[in-house]
């Protein structure tokens, strides 16, 4: 189970890179701290390497927090090489939330009625009413991704949801970090 903990680390900079942040820009002291998982419940099938966590779930790592309803974690086999991922999944009117503060004080958000980490492959996915806000900056879309080793991040929506990505930048924070 220690292991499955160790992974959720490789989320923080994961979500920092698909947010727009640098890794440089992120607390390096949160990858250091202790991470803790609270939940009303917790299933754990050791022979399956999965683990659920239900009802309220707030996962903490410096000044990280992920809240979702449930969070699962997954460790499988693909053709002998481990392949690991983490899944946070919100409910109705509830989004699956990252919040970090980075070191300059600025916090980075996202949401979405799922958040999907694969660990192993180095890719994000936000789906359903997918939100990624730094200061004023926010992207709104069905769905956001980011290949965290080709660094790509594709916002996409779908009919249903307005068809539209909405994007909106202030000029002022973008040279603000030039």
């Amino acid at each position: 189970m220690q292991l499955y903990i160790r992974r959720i680390l490789a989320l923080t900079s994961a979500v920092c890179l698909c947010f727009g942040v640098s890794c440089a820009d992120a607390r390096q002291s949160d990858l250091k701290e202790k991470i803790t998982i609270d939940s009303d419940s917790q299933q754990a099938d050791m022979n399956n390497d999965h683990i659920v966590f239900t009802s309220n779930v707030e996962i903490h790592q410096g000044t990280i927090l992920i809240t979702a309803d449930r969070v699962e974690v997954f460790r499988e086999n693909k053709a002998r090489n481990q392949h690991s991922r983490l899944l946070a999944v919100g409910s109705p009117g509830k989004p699956a939330v990252y919040v970090e503060t980075l070191d300059d004080g600025t916090k980075v958000r996202a949401e979405g009625r799922t958040l999907s980490y694969d660990i192993t492959d180095k890719f994000i996915l936000v789906e359903g009413g997918a939100y990624v806000r730094k200061h004023d900056n926010e992207i709104r879309s069905e769905r956001i991704t980011y290949d965290m080793r080709k660094s790509q991040m594709n916002a996409t929506s779908s009919k249903a949801g307005g068809g539209r990505v909405h994007t909106v930048l202030i000029p002022e924070q973008l040279e603000q970090k030039k």
